[in-house]
């Protein structure tokens, strides 16, 4: 069966290979914006060799940031860890009322 959207690709492709899909949305926002940072026009300018060059890149730097950001919370980085929970509290709080 043919997935004719996105979405639809990422549900099957993670449920296929036992990914959380939230995770999986993540990377793929990720590494989109990163192109769209460097331009949608230009990007599909560029020749099919050139563009893997510029996703390979997009995809690296996704998971360098993934990898500073989830290090810089595990240590509390400048209070990292301490922001978040209370942006969860906040979010709790207002929930209950």
């Amino acid at each position: 069966m043919r997935k004719n959207t996105i979405e639809e690709i990422l549900k099957e492709f993670a449920n296929d290979h036992n990914i959380d899909l939230g995770v999986l949305e993540s990377f793929t926002q990720g590494v989109t914006s990163r192109i769209e940072k460097y331009g949608v026009d230009k990007f599909n300018s560029l020749t099919y060799a050139q563009r893997v060059i510029v996703i390979n890149a997009a995809v690296e730097s996704y998971f360098l940031w993934a990898e500073k950001y989830y290090s810089d919370l595990e240590n509390n980085v400048d209070g990292a860890f301490d922001r978040l929970l209370n942006d969860v509290y906040e979010v709790v709080k207002k929930d209950k009322h």
